[in-house]
């Protein structure tokens, strides 16, 4: 809905672990620019958009989210997705 509210929720923004070669695959793939090719085990909060093709494109998958922010998200979701909601046509 117009205008449009921040979001408060829990923060989406995928960091590499130890395993990190530094290959940029997931600087390369990423949508919003947030990760630096020359440094790609972090991810600028101002610009990741939490849309996780980092993770799905790392080789070594050692991108990922914290089992904490995991968590948040799961509790989050299963509120929202318990049950199977009806189709809505906006006009």
């Amino acid at each position: 809905n117009r205008p449009f509210k921040e979001y408060r929720g829990p923060s989406a923004i995928p960091a590499a672990g130890e395993g990190c070669t530094g290959c940029g695959c997931c600087a390369a793939a990423c949508p919003a620019g947030a990760i630096a090719a020359d440094h790609p085990a972090t991810a600028d909060p101002g610009l990741c958009i939490g849309c996780m093709r980092c993770v799905s494109v790392c080789p070594e998958e050692v991108r990922g989210l914290s089992p904490e922010q995991l968590s948040a998200y799961r509790q989050r979701l299963e509120k929202v997705c318990d049950l199977r909601k009806s189709n809505r046509l906006y006009l």
